[in-house]
């Protein structure tokens, strides 16, 4: 004769369990919760197995049973497959009676150390399957960044190769027994040199640049120079002239002096009023040919 296991929960007494109801600010967690809960016991918190389930109001419903009777309770064999819940929630906690059956399936005790065989099987398996996994796609990656690594090292070996290949083409004219790279470090100085050489010939003096400023200077103005400092960049002068307007007009007759393609371009000039006189700084840059 087949034997059919009831689908029931085991059901405890409420009398034979400890409750307390906690506000909203109760504990935010439920290790704190706990501990709340402990100043109402009359036994141990280690000696009670503790369930809690939120309330509506955002409070917390806790309720423990007694270890005896909750290893007595989970031999019967219902336990196993329904669980372990207490028959009915005291009046006392002043909660409506139309949450009851709410909150009632919340709270199974067999949870934590008592959770059901089945169950624990499961989360088991559940957690072997999931190593599995993690570790499968673990090796995917690793297989996948070593395949990219070795392709990046063998693009990186034939870069290498162009390279010392492109390097021995451009100085196989280039005498000497000293390595190909050495070879090109010393061609391009030399190329450097012989570059700049061909530029400071191609520049002008600073005498050159000086004797260009005598030529475009009036042989009548007043105007008294005290300083001019002329380079191959730019010629700056400074002195002082009865009026502004002879100032200006320096300035203008030096504007358009050229030397070797070079024109000159002459600056706004700079003045400061004195006593009797106008002091001005001329500022004249070289351009490039």
């Amino acid at each position: 004769m087949k034997t059919v296991v009831s689908a029931e929960p085991v059901v405890l007494p409420a009398e034979q369990l400890y409750w307390h109801r906690l506000g909203p600010n109760g504990g935010r967690t439920s290790e704190a919760r706990a501990y709340a809960f402990e100043s109402v016991l009359p036994v141990a918190l280690e000696d009670v197995h503790v369930v809690e389930t939120k309330l509506a109001e955002g409070g917390w419903l806790l309720v423990g049973v007694p270890l005896t009777l909750m290893r007595h309770a989970q031999k019967q064999e219902q336990a196993e497959r329904a669980g372990i819940r207490p028959a009915s929630i005291p009046d006392h906690l002043d909660i409506a009676a139309h949450e009851h059956a709410d909150l009632l399936p919340r709270l199974d005790f067999c949870t934590g150390p008592f959770t059901a065989q089945d169950i624990r099987r499961t989360h088991r398996s559940t957690q072997r399957w999931l190593t599995v996994i993690v570790v499968v796609i673990m090796g995917c990656v690793v297989l996948g960044s070593g395949h990219r690594i070795w392709e990046l090292r063998s693009e990186i070996d034939r870069l290498q190769i162009e390279q010392e290949r492109i390097i021995q083409e451009a100085v196989a004219d280039v005498p000497g027994s000293a390595a190909p790279a050495a070879k090109l470090v010393m061609a391009l100085r030399k190329i450097d040199s012989v570059q700049g050489q061909a530029r400071n010939r191609s520049q002008p003096e600073a005498w050159e640049l000086f004797q260009a400023i005598l030529k475009r200077w009036p042989v009548d103005t007043s105007f008294a120079a005290e300083h001019i400092s002329v380079d191959r960049q730019r010629c700056v002068i400074r002195g002082h002239a009865p009026t502004l307007a002879i100032c200006e007009a320096l300035g203008a007759s030096l504007q358009g002096a050229e030397v070797r393609g070079r024109p000159l371009t002459v600056s706004p000039i700079q003045v400061r009023q004195e006593y009797d006189k106008v002091a001005a700084v001329a500022l004249l840059e070289w351009g490039q040919p």
